[in-house]
């Protein structure tokens, strides 16, 4: 990868296409465990937000378990509106305290420090900034930094003074990307190398409250011409992504194995037929009538119902279908589903996301499954539903909207994902107090295919 000079104000390579790329495959996922046991994290953000953009949600997840976060801002990122009426310092001071603010919302107890080192001049001063960092990241610490090939100059010149001190002083050194995601496409990088952190809804939650601080940044700063966003809608959307991609400086580093965050669903069996109460709760009644009614079309060639449990979901939506496949990673479920089958349905034992069967179909569901997966396993799930969608098809997401608890993800965030993910038009969304659901489709609307317009 080669530095680029990029324009902040481009929407740059589509979020879509990143989220497409078949490189995920080869990422290594990691959790809050990689990192080893708690210790002392320094985050070196070149200017005041990079730190949030790059790694907010992991440095929530690693505060909340436990380590002391250490935030050094190496510039107060004055020179982000060149052409404003707004003073340098003026603006120098607003980032500072936006700064304080979103860090609050990351780490509470974090110590922040503060260089003042010249925003857009860090490579003439890239030794300077090694020698105050010697005195910072301490042997044995773990370290985040910008990507050396961030594209950025600033961002490049800090990532590279904090692998320099992190090489001489014994400390374990991380990088984010946070520009390359503009100015790169996806057949470009080495995804072999990089690493995914799937953090806790928490922690997302946490980092979306911190991007939220940082108005002189996502809003106009003025009303003059020189006063637009520097984070415009498409930076933002790549910042909210369900995983956030770190790069380990010495790729050569054992990660230990992921724990499994899944229920053990097979063990729900043991007590009850109907753990989940699929077929006594009104909740569960409404929901799949919601469902249906959603639908645009009378009948469906081939439908697949991804997490289908007992098969509840599953037997409705064979109302409307000719053929059905309902996917489950538990045996006790799909064993009690074909017990009670009321139609002809193909039922699939797999694993999400690589089980999904090989086949096309026109409508697809997932609902309530989403938030089992980590966002690697969303990200990858994603992909292999959309390639299987046949031409004219329909994609459906209904998920609880409560919080969640000891799982990876929640609804919203599920939902927010796949808005950027899925790249088809919106059909139907509708949300109420309990649950959401969206459809994505390309087909006809129920009343142009009966010719009512």
């Amino acid at each position: 990868m080669n530095e680029r000079r990029f324009r902040h104000e481009q929407s740059g390579t589509p979020e879509t296409q990143w989220l497409a790329a078949p490189g995920w495959e080869d990422v290594t996922p990691i959790s809050v465990d990689s990192f080893g046991p708690p210790g002392r994290l320094i985050v070196v953000s070149a200017h005041p937000d990079d730190e949030t953009l790059g790694a907010g949600a992991t440095i929530a997840e690693l505060a909340a378990a436990g380590w002391t976060v250490h935030i050094v801002a190496v510039t107060d990122g004055e020179a982000s509106h060149p052409r404003s009426a707004m003073p340098a310092h003026d603006l120098a001071a607003l980032r500072r305290n936006e700064l304080r603010a979103a860090v609050d919302e990351l780490a509470p107890d974090a110590r922040l420090t503060f260089l003042n080192l010249p925003d857009g001049g860090l490579e003439a001063r890239e030794a300077r900034l090694r020698e105050q960092l010697i005195d910072l990241i301490a042997p044995g610490s773990t370290v985040f930094a910008p990507w050396v090939n961030d594209g950025h100059p600033d961002h490049d010149a800090a990532g590279r003074a904090a692998r320099a001190v992190a090489q001489q002083n014994g400390a374990t050194l991380w990088h984010f990307p946070i520009w390359l995601w503009q100015w790169e496409i996806p057949s470009n990088v080495p995804w072999s190398t990089w690493c995914a952190m799937s953090p806790t809804p928490d922690a997302l939650h946490r980092k979306d409250a911190a991007l939220n601080h940082f108005p002189s940044q996502t809003e106009p700063l003025g009303l003059g011409s020189g006063d637009q966003p520097v984070l415009t809608d498409a930076a933002l959307a790549r910042a909210r992504r369900a995983v956030e991609v770190l790069i380990p400086a010495d790729r050569m580093s054992e990660f230990p194995d992921q724990p499994s965050k899944r229920t053990d669903f097979d063990a729900m069996f043991d007590d009850s037929d109907d753990p989940w109460g699929f077929s006594t709760s009104f909740y569960e009644e409404r929901h799949r009538a919601i469902i249906l009614a959603a639908l645009s079309r009378p009948r469906y060639d081939r439908a697949l119902d991804i997490g289908c449990a007992t098969g509840e979901l599953t037997n409705v939506l064979a109302t409307r279908c000719d053929a059905v496949v309902g996917v489950d990673g538990s045996a006790a479920a799909l064993q009690r589903a074909k017990a009670k089958a009321e139609h002809e349905i193909e039922w699939v034992r797999a694993d999400l996301p690589e089980g999904i069967p090989d086949d096309r179909f026109d409508l697809t569901v997932l609902s309530e499954v989403g938030y089992f997966l980590t966002g690697l396993e969303l990200i990858r799930l994603l992909q292999a539903i959309s390639a299987r969608l046949a031409p004219g098809g329909e994609l459906v997401l209904a998920h609880w909207h409560h919080p969640t608890r000891n799982i990876p993800s929640d609804g919203a965030l599920v939902h927010r994902h796949a808005l950027h993910q899925i790249d088809l038009p919106v059909r139907v969304r509708y949300t109420d107090d309990d649950f959401e659901l969206i459809v994505w489709g390309t087909g006809e609307s129920a009343a142009s295919r009966d010719g009512l317009i």
